[in-house]
């Protein structure tokens, strides 16, 4: 499917003009980065992504061309089935150790989490159907969602969170790689969110990701362009997203970024792969840091395998204190690549963690609070956590279906992750 979900991509960027990285598409794991979002994703890496922090990016789970459903299964707390550690997930992976409870009120392809009424429980933002962006209200317990106020948008594929406006409320930033050359942005009025407004683009653009990119207090937005287009950096002041920066990329097209720290100062810098349709190969990864008002470019820190789609994600995956880099593309044998941080914006040579199948990392958060950045990913109908444990990484059964979102739904202080299989959402419970 993802193959398929490429092959269409590169369809209608052709018939625009403007092809991207093939064969693949972009996911936006899931997602925003790990100093300054909280995940939910989707697809990619995040704008996920991926620790802690006020921005929180979601998972288009339409795998990847298109789905439906309609509402999950009614929610019973005396049918959950605690998880242990035995083994009785695919290709013999033992389980999680999360508790399986049916979610009732959920339906729809493409979600994104964050607490959009200021309640302390976290909420989803969902889309039924192209076109339709609706808030799911979460009752507190994470497997019952009531029905918000339902707004008609043009930009029908993803979401991402921020708070665009300054105001401590979280908004809703939806935009789409394929069909239109906008972004639309909904303000949170308090006890409901406001009409979208478009903010449009002279490109088709790729690995969208929302992040703090100025240290202001507000959320911006970064994303790549067509063939050998900068990535660009809109910064917002009071809801309004200006162009105010443009990375270079050092290959072809941006295919899969993130946000974070990478040389220690305080401030956040950009990693990005630039990658080619013409040749599968290992596209090099740029890391653009930021020095005072501007960036200065490291045009080859390491070196990424072409995608299927591209994911970039960052975080602290050995624990030393030092941001990691975690990439994945198109393989003949499915893998993951981690590339150490060593400290200055310096990367080590990259390590090759094999996958069962080929999955895709969608968002990297710590999801089991011991401060190493962990992975979750999906595909060929099952999520899987990928732990870390330092040296390496430890998979794990989540649960069968589509990544929805991973956060604290039931507010036991700990991550819990809401799986879709065809009509029904479960939630994953951390125990």
């Amino acid at each position: 499917m993802q193959r398929l979900h490429g092959i269409l991509r590169l369809s209608w960027c052709v018939l625009a003009g403007a092809c991207g990285p093939g064969p693949g598409g972009d996911t936006d794991p899931t997602t925003d980065s790990p100093a300054t979002t909280t995940t939910s994703t989707t697809s990619s890496a995040s704008d996920t992504d991926p620790t802690t922090g006020p921005v929180i990016t979601g998972t288009d789970t339409t795998s990847p061309a298109t789905s439906t459903s309609t509402t999950g299964a009614s929610d019973t707390a005396d049918s959950s089935t605690t998880e242990d550690s035995t083994t009785a997930g695919p290709d013999g992976l033992p389980l999680c150790g999360f508790a399986d409870l049916p979610i009732r009120g959920l339906a729809g392809q493409a979600f994104v989490a964050g607490d959009f009424d200021g309640d302390g429980a976290v909420d989803l933002a969902v889309k039924p159907d192209g076109g339709n962006a609706q808030l799911r209200i979460n009752t507190g317990s994470g497997v019952a969602f009531t029905a918000g106020d339902v707004h008609d948008i043009s930009n029908g594929g993803k979401m991402a969170t921020g708070d665009f406006d300054g105001d401590g409320r979280l908004d809703l930033l939806h935009y789409d790689f394929s069909i239109a050359e906008q972004i639309q942005l909904q303000l949170n009025l308090g006890a409901e969110l406001g009409a979208p407004q478009s903010i449009p683009l002279d490109a088709l653009f790729y690995t969208l990701r929302v992040a703090d990119v100025d240290g202001d207090g507000d959320s911006d937005v970064s994303f790549g362009g067509r063939h050998s287009d900068p990535v660009r950096v809109l910064l917002a002041d009071a809801g309004t997203l200006t162009e105010a920066h443009q990375l270079p990329v050092s290959a072809c097209y941006a295919t899969g970024s993130d946000w974070a720290d990478f040389d220690g100062d305080g401030d956040l810098d950009f990693a990005v792969i630039g990658d080619c349709n013409a040749v599968l190969g290992t596209p090099p990864i740029a890391v653009h840091l930021r020095e005072g008002d501007g960036y200065v470019a490291l045009p080859d820190v390491g070196q990424a395998d072409a995608g299927d789609p591209s994911v970039l994600a960052a975080g602290d995956f050995d624990g030393d204190g030092v941001i990691d880099i975690v990439t994945q593309g198109f393989h003949q044998m499915p893998h993951f690549d981690r590339h150490r941080g060593l400290g200055d914006a310096a990367f080590d040579a990259r390590e090759a963690f094999d996958v069962p199948v080929d999955r895709w990392v969608r968002e990297a958060l710590d999801v089991d609070a011991d401060g190493l950045t962990d992975l979750l990913a999906d595909g060929d109908g099952a999520v899987v956590l990928y732990r870390s444990t330092g040296p390496g990484f430890e998979p794990c059964f989540v649960g069968a279906g589509d990544l929805v979102a991973a956060a604290d739904f039931d507010g036991d202080g700990r991550t819990d992750v809401i799986v879709k299989d065809g009509q029904t959402f479960t939630l994953a419970q951390a125990q």
